[in-house]
């Protein structure tokens, strides 16, 4: 047995070694690593969080923490305090608020200056990312009908004052932003919205923040929601960024988007999937290994991860055990390929981060970040989305990237990506694009769109007002704010 087989035989199965399983060759890594020998999925931790640098910021400050009913102000709908006890999270010892409202009920959640510990119980949110942290338990992916998050320098909950800062954010946002997975397993997620996407009404001090409160109505439903906290983090860039995605290692990213690319001084992110059935591979419709290798060191991009075996829907009937290995295997071949880059995943077909079981016995415990794939809004010039994607990223677990081929005519596709790079500049956030087979040649449909974006970005790239970046850098700058 080589070192190389060995060392992956280690780290896939925990230590053990055995002679009947040997791979001679990169080609063969792929079968060996399937071996049907092992039938039970019985294996140890490959590159989980605990060899991965943190994946969320530093510097995070709590503007304030709903820990019971106490803390919720001119609800109208029924709140309670359960205990947290979750399939998921155990049980903690202690309870958390949950807010219910049906269609035309609304709440006010909010925290007055006693919990705000800056210098003389303020904050200064001038250069911020404000998120929202909570769970969604019932219908948040549905039915949320005003959302909002204010903040004040002045006043209290029981005398809330006329000047506020408020998010230019909206329930259709929320519900494209939360899942929920039944009443008991509701992921804690954190929505990220930039201090330059709120309005100012009146004359508000944005260095001396002393409260605030979070809005929510139901509209078509019944929502059930358990808000945790508001909290704020220093952004971690003095300009835009704009990151390019692209799944599955169709042959062209290879042979015609690496190149064009290149001529504009970019890069992208490749999502191989699924791993097992593509290295190695005849198949014209996939990248071989050596591309895949050159990928990375000729022109730059990161080699991120999704599928090994598969990325359809049917995961959702693994055992957790099926699920670790399924990870295990994926992390133990980009080792074996030298290639940097696979602890940053995307999400599967059908497959989210609303699924629980699947989130945290496969995505959880495997990668420091998840990339999401979102549709814009349709032809309304400059809002493909009304929150922006922030840096640090609003969830690490959610990055928002959307969709080149969101149906789309050719011009009015350049129209709505500039927008999202505009939005990322102004708010020196992220504009982050995910692709799989749209561009294949210069008779791509979209292609004079996709060459009209990266000639922009290398204009405002020149003017100092962006940077193309992987996501393994974008996680780099919120770790250093540089």
């Amino acid at each position: 047995m080589n070192i190389l087989s060995a060392l992956i035989q280690a780290s896939i199965w925990g230590g053990s070694s055995s002679a009947s399983v040997s791979p001679s060759s990169l080609f063969e890594i792929s079968d060996w690593i399937n071996n049907t020998d092992r039938p039970n999925y019985k294996v140890g931790m490959h590159g989980g969080k605990h060899d991965v640098m943190p994946h969320r910021p530093q510097r995070v400050r709590s503007l304030g923490n709903w820990r019971s009913k106490a803390d919720v102000y001119n609800a109208t709908g029924a709140y309670v305090d359960v205990v947290q006890s979750t399939p998921l999270y155990g049980a903690v010892g202690g309870v958390e608020v949950q807010l219910t409202l049906a269609t035309g009920n609304s709440a006010s959640v909010a925290f007055d200056a006693t919990q705000v510990k800056g210098a003389g119980n303020e904050i200064d949110v001038s250069n911020a990312v404000i998120g929202f942290v909570f769970r969604g338990i019932l219908n948040t992916n549905l039915y949320v009908g005003t959302f909002n998050i204010q903040l004040f320098d002045t006043g209290s909950p029981a005398a809330v004052p006329a000047s506020y800062l408020q998010s230019n954010s909206t329930g259709f946002e929320m519900q494209n932003w939360s899942t929920n997975e039944g009443a008991t397993e509701g992921r804690v997620q954190r929505l990220g919205i930039d201090i330059n996407q709120f309005t100012m009404t009146g004359t508000v001090d944005k260095t001396k923040i002393k409260w605030g409160r979070v809005n929510l109505g139901a509209s078509g439903g019944t929502i059930t929601i358990a808000p945790l906290s508001i909290d704020v983090v220093q952004r971690a860039s003095t300009k835009g960024r704009v990151g390019f995605s692209f799944d599955d290692g169709g042959y062209p990213q290879y042979t015609f988007l690496a190149p064009l690319f290149q001529r504009y001084g970019m890069r992208a992110t490749a999502y191989l999937s699924p791993l097992a059935t593509m290295l190695g591979t005849t198949n014209a419709n996939y990248q071989t290994v050596q591309q895949v290798i050159n990928l990375l060191e000729r022109f730059g991009w990161q080699i991120g991860s999704q599928g090994f075996t598969t990325e359809a829907a049917t995961i959702l009937g693994w055992t957790n055990d099926q699920l670790m290995a399924e990870g295990n295997k994926l992390r133990a071949m980009h080792a074996a390929l030298g290639v940097w880059g696979g602890i940053d995943g995307s999400y599967f077909g059908g497959v989210n981060h609303g699924k629980v079981g699947v989130y945290d016995a496969l995505f959880r415990r495997h990668f420091r970040t998840m990339r999401s794939f979102r549709n814009g809004r349709a032809f309304a010039a400059g809002a493909m989305t009304p929150i922006g994607e922030t840096l640090p990223f609003g969830d690490p677990s959610i990055i928002r990237a959307f969709n080149f081929s969101s149906g789309y005519a050719t011009g009015d596709a350049y129209t709505m990506w500039k927008g999202l790079v505009d939005q990322a500049i102004a708010n020196k956030g992220v504009a982050f694009f995910a692709g799989h087979s749209e561009f294949t040649s210069t008779a791509s449909t979209l292609y004079p769109d996709l060459v009209n974006l990266l000639s922009y970005c290398e204009q405002q790239v020149a003017a100092g007002n962006l940077e193309c970046n992987t996501v393994g850098e974008l996680v780099s700058l919120v770790n250093t704010y540089a």
